[in-house]
């Protein structure tokens, strides 16, 4: 008799895994768009707080759609992400009535570094690759930073286009995690065929 629980179980799992390479990847591509709509549209600040927390959501409701059983602690470190990051950004552009809205241009390398933090909970959990997406963001994060601060030259570069930055770095190395040969394992050879054993 055919156990239809198992069954489903099993087709569920491969479904959200199928998934999972075409959210990221379509996720990327919003958060690109989105960096690129900051830096060239005049959006208000509500507006733009707006445009990124439906961003966010969609990033976690993607996580909700694709996880599998057992990558619980991957999706809470994600969502202890996602949570620091926007108490930095609300309490920057809100809750401390510009106080600190020089730090304004600090977010984007603290969202990137905090991606990073992300990218290292799935690389525990999920799969090895996600390192290099770790270190690129965490690379990339610093990289604003070192530029905002003037520790690198083109400090104006920078400074004005930090959320373009931000997008085009947060965006692409989830597009470039959806690719197949990222994504998915590399499948194991099959064992050659051995000659049948002969009698003794």
């Amino acid at each position: 008799m055919i156990n239809m629980k198992a069954t489903h179980l099993r087709v569920s799992e491969a479904l959200h895994i199928n998934k999972a390479p075409s959210l990221m990847a379509i996720w990327g591509v919003m958060l690109v768009l989105g960096g690129v709509a900051q830096q060239f549209l005049s959006l208000s600040i509500d507006t733009t707080l707006i445009v990124w927390g439906v961003l966010s959501v969609i990033g976690v409701a993607g996580q909700v759609v694709c996880m599998t059983h057992g990558l619980g602690k991957n999706f809470a470190a994600w969502i202890a992400v996602i949570a620091v990051g926007w108490f930095f950004t609300l309490y920057i552009i809100k809750f401390d009535k510009g106080y600190n809205i020089q730090y304004l241009t600090d977010l984007p390398a603290i969202w990137l570094m905090l991606l990073g933090i992300g990218y290292a909970a799935t690389a525990f959990q999920v799969n090895r690759k996600f390192w290099m997406l770790a270190a690129a963001s965490f690379f990339l994060g610093e990289l604003i930073e070192m530029g905002v601060y003037g520790v690198l030259q083109f400090q104006d570069f920078f400074v004005e286009y930090s959320t373009l930055l931000f997008g085009i770095f947060a965006g692409v190395p989830l597009i470039i995690a959806s690719l197949p040969r990222f994504y998915r394992p590399a499948q194991k050879k099959p064992a050659p065929n051995q000659p049948p054993a002969t009698p003794a």
